[in-house]
């Protein structure tokens, strides 16, 4: 009976879905097989160095388009649970929700954007003006994510929600960061600074540290 009720609170509970699909429901009660199965569909394949910017800018866009999005919302979800959890320490990022929605809205925005630049007369300068404009947005929207994450650097006492929190956040990082640097290479810019500083060492963040 009870678990009855769990599905049926999941089912209505967009939030509750979330954390129940990454093995989270709780932050002292993890699923471990269901986590790391989570956790195992994060895993990067690795790309050739000498890939074509332009076909792995299409083969991101395919790939990984939809899957950033899903992180993002999933991250929303996982950052509204920790600020009822962690609401009184210092070291939770405080605000991480209000700027993951942020930064979810602007990147819808910018797909919308670039379906509409392409598709429309003149697109390519259309589209030159609109990516630099819209990756300037994504480009602080992001610094200010790692900033308030310190670096997504969990620290020592953080639950399994604030680092599987952390683990989405990174992953989205350097998704947008290889996304912008390639959208800016085929329209003949060079990627600021910033974006370099995005795509931080695999290492800062584990998964297996969050297991």
């Amino acid at each position: 009976m009870a678990s009855h009720r769990s599905d049926k609170t999941s089912r209505q509970d967009p939030q509750a879905e979330t954390l129940e699909r990454w093995g989270v429901s709780q932050c002292d009660a993890v699923d471990r097989s269901v986590f790391n199965a989570g956790l195992s569909t994060l895993i990067e394949i690795d790309c050739p160095a000498s890939e074509d910017p332009e076909r792995r800018l299409a083969r991101l866009l395919r790939e990984e388009g939809e899957a950033i999005r899903r992180r993002l919302e999933d991250a929303v979800a996982l950052a509204r649970a920790g600020e009822r959890a962690h609401r009184t320490d210092d070291l939770w990022p405080h605000g991480l929700v209000d700027e993951l929605d942020d930064l979810l809205q602007d990147l819808e925005a910018h797909d919308a954007h670039e379906a509409f630049a392409r598709s429309a007369p003149g697109a390519p300068s259309a589209l030159a003006a609109g990516l630099k404009e819209d990756h300037g947005i994504l480009a602080a929207r992001l610094e200010a994510l790692r900033r308030s994450t310190r670096g997504y650097e969990a620290p020592a006492h953080a639950c399994a929600v604030w680092r599987l929190l952390y683990v989405l956040c990174l992953k989205v990082d350097r998704a947008l960061a290889e996304r912008m640097r390639l959208e800016d290479a085929g329209i003949g810019d060079t990627a600021p600074q910033s974006y370099g500083a995005v795509i931080l060492s695999p290492n800062k963040v584990r998964p297996e540290a969050a297991a």
